[in-house]
């Protein structure tokens, strides 16, 4: 059992709504504390990881997904950045 403490963040509302949409469409997937990313997000993750390092990546999208869910992500991530995430 994971006996690391709990924190307290604040983040806004609209942030907490995008975070728990993202969970819900499944960025994470498994029980609390037994979690885990699915593989194609990992993939996006590690790659994430290398150009917030200073690396250079490529992103290939084989099948776009639903306009509907995507356009929905994509005003709540705006709405999150334009208003602040805290």
């Amino acid at each position: 059992m994971d006996t690391t403490p709990m924190v307290a963040v604040e983040v806004k509302e609209r942030t907490r709504e995008y975070m728990y949409r993202l969970v819900e469409l499944g960025v994470v997937v498994g029980p609390v504390g037994a979690m885990e990313v699915p593989p194609d997000l990992q993939r996006i993750l590690d790659a994430v990881h290398h150009v917030i390092a200073g690396g250079k990546t490529e992103i290939v999208v084989r099948e776009p997904g639903d306009p509907t869910v995507l356009d929905e992500l994509k005003k709540r991530f705006d709405t999150v950045i334009q208003g602040g995430w805290k």
